[in-house]
């Protein structure tokens, strides 16, 4: 098999999954959502108080912004566990005595990752160019301008990411929770540095973008400062002017393919890393069970007809919530290491004992640690290919509730000394809001893995939640009432409600599928 079949299938396999449809949705929501009208009340890219027209420049500017800094979060989620998977699916077991070389391998792995992040950034540009036509600000299309922010920035940044798809998913320690954790706050502090002036570190290209639109817009509007941003923005009346585009002078290109450079030095860290063996199944029998000696002299055996009889089945099929429960409890916790346990321990106690006006500047760590315990609801499963027993072993419906108490009693007991501590201090209105919000959350979780069948979705969808929620001051994303205390309850109790009925109600129809 060549290596162009090799990459084919992998692409392939990523384009029919479900996660890819919904990333590739969003992407042209996203197209429509960011060129808002003029007299809209709000924009999304903004330099020095004004705006640029939508001409092919700007909307290509836009792109490229929005393109680096939000697939550099959705695409490494995405794309980040295909050697994982493999291990999974037990393909593994074809390749580790194969011919196949490990630089052959994880490159194709790297190359087809890398391809697809250029094709999600592709769709985004013909999104826009769509809105360019909607928009008729410029009805005049140049693709020069769409494509050379495309070549000499996204293509050197998404070669760079694509190889931290690969170095994170070899790393024994990153492969699950912690690394996307760790990933999250590496893709906070890119996007930090590039907007803090920070050119070394700007290998997403948004300084360089933003750098070359105020240099211009202050030649058009005097008035213009320094300051820019990518969000949602209201504004009154802005101020527009014609931005023509980054002049791509021999310096400014070969600053931005020296990012190759990177991307190759990422790789050949992780092909140092990378140990073929890991590709092996470790859950999966090391031998099989008609090769062992001691099922050989009974497989040898003849059997002649009447020698077997299955005895009848007696009674009458009886399902238990509780015992469901307590086998959900027991799935949820037999993966941590011990001191994963100790820290937990350690986070209970001090939640407990800390001063209660210190104790919401200290909640952070606490909120995302048990990431990894709620990301693992109804997607076990999918993950170990048991849909067909577990489907058949019970009432769908039981099953998905006892996941979800299972997720609920967990979680308070993870919160236990921030409640006990509350209680104490007597603050009524915040209890309220923390307990709701400890529902939230493994609600949302449920819901996530009957959609997905993944950790990943929620555990993205998460830490963006908690970073622009809790950790943020006055957010309306504060879903545990941080700072909201009491404000947002009902909401989010509303919230709640409709999540765990929509979980219900989609687990009901997947088993009737």
């Amino acid at each position: 098999m060549n290596t162009f079949t090799i990459i084919r299938t992998e692409m392939l396999r990523q384009i029919r999954s479900y996660p890819f449809m919904i990333t590739l949705a969003l992407i042209i929501f996203m197209g429509y959502a960011l060129v808002p009208t003029s007299d809209a009340g709000y924009t999304i890219l903004h330099t020095g108080g004004v705006r640029g027209i939508y001409n092919s420049a700007w909307l290509s500017a836009m792109a490229t912004v929005a393109s680096a800094t939000l697939l550099w979060l959705f695409g490494f989620y995405l794309l980040r566990s295909n050697i994982s998977t493999d291990r999974q699916l037990n393909i593994g077991t074809l390749i580790v005595p194969s011919p196949y070389r490990n630089g052959h391998y994880l490159f194709t792995k790297a190359l087809s990752n890398w391809l697809l992040l250029l094709m999600m950034h592709l769709a985004l540009i013909f999104a826009f160019m769509a809105m360019q036509l909607v928009r008729r600000e410029s009805i005049i299309i140049n693709v020069w301008d769409y494509f050379a922010p495309f070549l000499f920035v996204i293509v050197p940044s998404f070669a760079v990411l694509a190889a931290l798809t690969i170095l994170f998913d070899v790393i024994p320690g990153l492969k699950g929770a912690l690394g996307n954790f760790i990933y999250f706050f590496l893709w906070a502090a890119l996007g930090a540095f590039s907007l803090e002036k920070y050119t070394w570190a700007d290998v997403m290209g948004v300084q360089f973008i933003f750098s070359a639109i105020i240099a211009d817009a202050k030649q058009h509007v005097p008035l213009a400062d320094e300051s820019f941003g990518f969000g949602y923005n209201e504004i009154g009346k802005l101020q527009t002017f014609v931005w023509d585009g980054i002049t791509w002078t021999p310096d400014i290109i070969q600053s931005r393919l020296t990012w190759f450079v990177w991307a190759i030095g990422l790789f050949a860290v992780a092909l140092l890393i990378f140990r073929r063996n890991s590709l092996l199944n470790r859950h999966a029998p090391a031998e099989s069970k008609l090769g062992n000696p001691a099922v050989k002299p009974l497989l040898q055996q003849e059997l002649t007809p009447g020698t077997m009889a299955l005895s009848p089945l007696q009674g009458e099929k009886r399902y238990g919530l509780i015992p469901h429960i307590r086998v959900e409890l027991k799935l949820m916790s037999k993966d941590f290491p011990r001191w994963w346990y100790i820290v937990t321990l350690v986070l209970i106690a001090g939640s407990l004992f800390l001063p209660y006006n210190e104790l919401k500047d200290w909640m952070g760590l606490l909120l995302v640690w048990p990431i990894a315990l709620w990301s693992q609801m109804a997607t076990r499963e999918k993950r170990y290919r048991m849909t067909a027993l577990v489907t058949s072993s019970g009432p769908p419906l039981l099953q998905t509730i006892s996941i979800w108490i299972a997720g609920l009693l967990a979680t308070f007991a993870l919160g236990i000394g921030v409640t006990l501590n509350t209680i104490m201090a007597g603050d009524w209105d915040f209890l309220l809001s923390w307990v709701v919000g400890m529902c939230f959350v493994p609600t949302l979780a449920l819901l996530s893995g009957v959609i997905s069948g993944t950790k990943n979705v929620f555990e993205v969808i998460y830490l963006l939640l908690w970073y622009m929620g809790p950790m943020q001051y006055e957010s309306a994303l504060d879903f545990y009432g941080l700072h909201l205390t009491s404000k947002l309850t009902w909401f989010y109790f509303l919230c709640t409600v409709v999540l765990l009925a929509t979980a219900l109600f989609l687990k009901k129809k997947q088993s009737n599928a």
